[in-house]
């Protein structure tokens, strides 16, 4: 299912194209505004587990769920899905990833970022009105958004409304009423004069079969893109919209304006329609283009048309549409363009990882002013302290002093995805299965103004990195892992290269499929999904690594259930991200001997996986979020908590304390914090007595006990993970002394209670005491 998923978010995918002239820096400094935290919301979110045509059924409201986990912050920045004028002094809103780049382009030439807003998830849709000053997004996951532009430096959002299915199509406000284009289930109709009670008045349903990426609204009537055919909706009644037409043929891209539909397709190019009377559209006129028109916006008697195709006929195309029975171009600027919006005399187009700008006070001859580079993937996060590091459109530092509001505040053009830091040192490398990628040494000691030292160039691809002193140790895939010595910054060099492919090699004897690795003291993990069914190399390997220029290898372990994406090692187990839709636990105390300890589901694929202390952090892709498992007891590690979704692709995770950074795709990242560990520290902060818990895990009968100093009030009781008090087993005073207390595993009533993580709660006077006890039958 989640291949279906994927196919619906990358459709409009956007490859990025070189262009000429001048350009500036403007995504090097990324301004960031603070915004209030968003705690989970009540409204569950799920998927039905069945697909119709092709998609989910949405038969519940999308929105945020979770478990012993809040969202504390995000840092949204990535590819652009959206654009759009906002109709006042030049000041257009770029849509990057989950974020809005608010910029004034009075002089073309040298743009100027206001300020960012950072929604909850991709931004597919934008709608600004300057009488109210308020910007509405249509944010994937997140559902339609509402922010007050009054102070455009400081945004503030005003409300979040979950929808019934992915608002990707459009989204325009008119007065009281806001218009929501789902891409896969029609226009949903919400009333916001009260933005504290915001209800649902009316729906338009469109097939599922029907996708809808691009929307127009003139007056009552909305015209919806389809890939079969734009049809048109009377929503003057917005409790009971209306289809009354429609136009024939495959539509990427439409606007409307003064009673015409302008439409245009890869296929067609432009066609001008009358629709004054809707249910019997006239072609007024029709216009071939080459290449792959895609979008098209409207300014006085000119349409702007984008091609997404670096081919012939790519790039910004104007048309003299004043006569619309015979349309006219007048100028293309060639370039690749994707979305595209027309404000007084510029026109701002985007193409994957650039927003571009040209100016258009000459018609027949555009000018490329400026280019502003946006991020792109973000695929893990790297934290030392309060700083963060990613990879994304170059090399980026993050301030995470406050947790709501992570800040960029360094940044090199230098590309690649994934970091590890060692002292003043970063090792920077891609995420790619590409050849000839650089294994780069970036220079951090002034976080603010990062450089890049030196690099090693491996012939093969990168995938997965991890350092041990002075080495860092890469995955390359068929390639084996190479060693590299960094202790010179400046000028790294190979220090070993092992278990690659060779003609004639043994599969799983000679080489391997290196996805990702981990080290834990003298030893080098690493895993093998066997990505090709033919060849046996399936398993977790283990290197002794004591001497990192001469890895020896150890042992396999070929018996592997899961298919590994990424594993994390601690202490004497090894955690496996299962893509399949899992975590397995490995028994590794014994190099040559492991064995299979413990599995738990997950409800997504498992991409990534950290460890520390008692949890095991997954990051799950789509469906799932983060799943936060209990490894307390690695023999029956369970879910204990969640966050999901994240806000398009959870892809990478990072722990460091209680948070977990989630790597968001094209996404950016989040920041979500573990509430379980944030009550325990709570309880730590203040002197404890020794309490002993055995057997733990407990299987029939645990035995509590602990000491008492004084005579004083006591109440000892056992709580479940939500800390809601199960049983009670003592209430009243005791003693100076030691003290016991038995539960056999039921609640106050009587009842067994399920398997899992339980806190012994010991209260003296106003002093409370925990200690943790796991239940397994």
């Amino acid at each position: 299912m989640r291949k279906i998923l994927l196919v619906l978010l990358l459709l409009p995918v956007l490859l990025s194209a070189q262009s000429p002239t001048r350009s500036i820096a403007v995504a090097g400094s990324l301004l960031t505004v603070e915004e209030p935290i968003s705690r989970p919301g009540q409204a569950g979110y799920e998927f039905q587990e069945m697909i119709h045509h092709g998609h989910y059924d949405m038969e519940r409201v999308l929105d945020f769920d979770s478990l012993n986990m809040a969202f504390l912050g995000n840092w949204p920045m990535g590819l652009s899905y959206s654009l759009h004028y906002s109709g006042m002094e030049n000041i257009f809103l770029v849509g990057s990833g989950g974020g809005v780049i608010v910029v004034d382009l009075s002089d073309p030439y040298n743009p100027e970022q206001i300020s960012v807003v950072k929604s909850r998830s991709l931004v597919d849709a934008i709608d600004y009105d300057p009488e109210t000053k308020r910007l509405y997004l249509g944010a994937y996951f997140s559902g339609a958004e509402i922010w007050d532009m009054t102070e455009i430096t400081a945004p503030v959002r005003l409300a979040r409304i979950p929808t019934e299915s992915y608002p990707r199509g459009g989204i325009f406000a008119d007065g009281n009423l806001l218009y929501v284009m789902s891409v896969a289930d029609g226009i949903y109709i919400y009333d916001i004069s009260d933005l504290n009670n915001i209800p649902k008045i009316g729906h338009y349903p469109i097939p599922s079969s029907t996708l809808i990426w691009n929307s127009a609204k003139d007056g009552d009537l909305m015209f919806c893109a389809a890939n079969n055919s734009c049809r048109i909706v009377d929503v003057s009644d917005p409790y009971n919209p209306q289809m009354v037409g429609a136009v024939a043929g495959l539509t990427s891209g439409v606007a409307a304006a003064g009673g015409k539909l302008y439409q245009v397709s890869y296929n067609f190019g432009l066609k001008i329609w009358n629709v004054s009377n809707p249910s019997s559209p006239q072609l007024l006129g029709q216009l071939p283009l080459t290449g792959s028109p895609v979008r098209v916006d409207i300014k006085g008697n000119h349409a702007f048309i984008s091609s997404n195709t670096t081919n012939p006929g790519g790039g910004v195309r104007i048309i003299d549409v004043s006569d619309p029975t015979n349309p006219q171009e007048i100028s293309t600027y060639t370039d690749y363009a994707e979305y595209i919006a027309v404000g007084d005399n510029v026109v701002a187009y985007t193409g994957g990882s650039v927003c571009s700008y040209l100016d258009i006070s000459n018609l027949s001859d555009p000018q490329m002013t400026a280019i502003m580079k946006l991020p792109t993937w973000t695929n893990n996060v790297c934290v030392n302290g309060n700083l963060a590091f990613t990879g994304s459109n170059g090399f980026r530092v993050f301030d995470i002093t406050d947790k709501s509001n992570p800040v960029q505040t360094g940044y090199h053009e230098t590309a690649g995805d994934l970091v590890a830091v060692s002292g003043d040192l970063a090792v920077y490398i891609p995420k790619s299965m590409t050849a000839a990628n650089p294994v780069n040494i970036m220079d951090i000691s002034d976080p603010a103004n990062p450089f890049k030292r030196g690099h090693y160039t491996a012939p093969v691809m990168t995938y997965d990195i991890v350092l041990k002193d002075h080495y860092a140790f890469i995955a390359c895939w068929w390639d084996g892992f190479r060693v590299v010595d960094f202790s010179n910054p400046d000028a790294p060099t190979l220090a070993a290269h092992t278990f690659g492919w060779v003609n004639g090699a043994e599969p799983g004897v000679e080489y391997c499929f290196v996805q990702a690795l981990d080290i834990e003291g003298d030893y080098l993990y690493l895993i093998d999904y066997q990505p090709f069914e033919d060849q046996d190399t399936k398993g977790l390997y283990i290197f002794d690594i004591s001497n990192p220029e001469n890895p020896v290898f150890v042992h396999r372990f070929a018996t592997l259930n899961a298919k590994g994406k990424d594993l994390s090692i601690q202490g004497n187990f090894a955690y496996i991200a299962d893509d399949l839709g899992g975590m397995e636990v490995i028994d590794i105390t014994d190099k040559n001997n492991p064995s299979i300890a413990g599995y738990v589901y997950t409800p997504d694929a498992a991409t990534a996986i950290d460890v520390d202390g008692n949890y095991a952090y997954v990051a799950n892709y789509i469906l799932g979020g983060v799943q936060l498992v209990d490894i307390s007891f690695p023999a029956n590690p369970f879910v204990a908590g969640y966050y999901k979704p994240s806000g398009v692709f959870a892809l990478g995770v990072t722990i460091h304390g209680s948070n977990a950074y989630i790597a968001d795709g094209i996404a950016g990242f989040q920041i979500y914090d573990n509430l379980i560990i944030t009550d325990i520290n709570e309880a730590e902060k203040i002197p404890a007595p020794l309490i002993r818990v055995f057997p733990n895990p407990a299987s029939t009968k645990a035995e509590i006990v602990f000491n008492v100093d004084k005579t004083t009030f006591c109440e000892a009781s056992i709580l479940d993970i939500h800390g809601k008090t199960v049983c009670t087993l003592y209430k009243g005073s005791v003693t100076a002394g030691n003290k016991k207390f038995e539960w056999d595993g039921q609640s106050s009533s009587g009842s067994y209670l399920p398997n899992g993580l339980y806190l012994v709660n010991i209260q003296l006077d106003d002093v409370i005491h925990n200690s943790r006890l796991i239940l397994i039958r």
